[in-house]
């Protein structure tokens, strides 16, 4: 599954990114179907950054917690296994 394109800029906060709505529900929906538990408000916040450094370990990524072109692609494609 290809997910859709990259949306261009970065998920990074704080201050807690709230203006790219769509795009960050996009990506916590995903991460939910996932396996992940966030809040689809698209408010990129604390919890959404903790979840992606998850993902960005188990993707085996720079763990940075910032969602750019890499982590987009790999919230959609990447092999993970949560930890029960």
């Amino acid at each position: 599954m290809a997910g859709p394109a990259y949306p261009g800029y970065d998920f990074t906060q704080p201050p807690e990114m709230k203006g790219q709505g769509n795009d960050v529900k996009n990506w916590q929906t995903q991460m939910n179907k996932r396996g992940f538990n966030l809040k689809v408000d698209g408010i990129y916040g604390p919890k959404s950054e903790d979840d992606c450094r998850d993902l960005q370990k188990m993707a085996r990524l720079e763990v940075d917690g910032i969602v750019g072109r890499k982590t987009w692609h790999a919230t959609w494609n990447a092999e993970i296994t949560l930890p029960v």
